[in-house]
């Protein structure tokens, strides 16, 4: 049994190192929200966290938006998805996501709040008690998955995939190494030449394509284009 017995929301406003453009926005600075949950799992007290950037323009790609209201929305689903699971209970962290999802969707259809953008709110608090979980059972995410004991019932969510259990579908063990995609934003300078002095980052840490790649031997990449290929 997993019961949600007391929250806290912090919010840590951040600046970005240089301009990051993607879609119809360029971010310099973002709130950086933290959610700490404290559990009790089986008569035992467990705090988890949470945590996340609330970039503009991400979920609500409205140009005509101002940002700050754009913030304030997120800002808002995240502490309803919190406040509403404080005393919620499951016999596992699944069936407590599941509670606290249809109570968010409810609220968030009637709102008329984008199903994407409630359910930010509803991420939130699902990490934290899968990271609560974990301390508690002082375990990993790959063990609770193979053995299944955040109860997760796959055909509740697709029908297709009833009678199938988490452990078939990811390797037997964690890679043990990942590759890493650097994304290149709208208006990231491709080469040094393309840095005006006055923008350059005096941080010793490159900053244009060509730097980042002889520095960290990059080889895989995302590259943002705004529908203008």
């Amino acid at each position: 049994m997993i019961r949600i017995v007391d929250r806290a929301v912090y919010v840590h406003d951040l600046r970005t190192r240089m301009p990051f453009r993607y879609g119809i926005a360029t971010m310099t600075q973002t709130p950086h929200v933290f959610v700490q949950l404290t559990t009790d799992i089986d008569g035992e007290r467990s705090i988890g966290l949470a945590a996340d950037h609330l970039p503009p323009k991400w979920f609500t790609k409205d140009p005509n938006r101002p940002v700050e209201e754009e913030i304030d929305e997120m800002r808002r689903v995240i502490v309803h998805a919190v406040g509403q699971s404080v005393g919620r209970s499951g016999e596992s962290p699944f069936s407590l996501w599941r509670d606290v999802y249809s109570l968010q969707d409810a609220w968030g259809s009637s709102c008329g709040l984008p199903p994407l953008l409630t359910h930010f709110g509803t991420s939130l608090v699902e990490r934290a008690v899968i990271d609560a979980y974990c301390r508690a059972r002082q375990t990993s995410f790959a063990s609770l998955v193979h053995e299944n004991e955040l109860g997760i019932d796959l055909g509740a969510i697709h029908p297709e995939l009833a009678g199938t259990s988490p452990a078939d579908w990811p390797p037997a063990t964690p890679l043990q190494e990942i590759t890493v995609r650097h994304t290149v934003g709208l208006s990231d300078p491709l080469t040094e030449e393309d840095i005006p002095p006055s923008e350059r980052c005096d941080d010793g840490l490159p900053q244009s394509l060509d730097e980042a790649i002889a520095c960290y031997g990059l080889t895989h990449f995302k590259v943002k284009v705004a529908g203008d290929v």
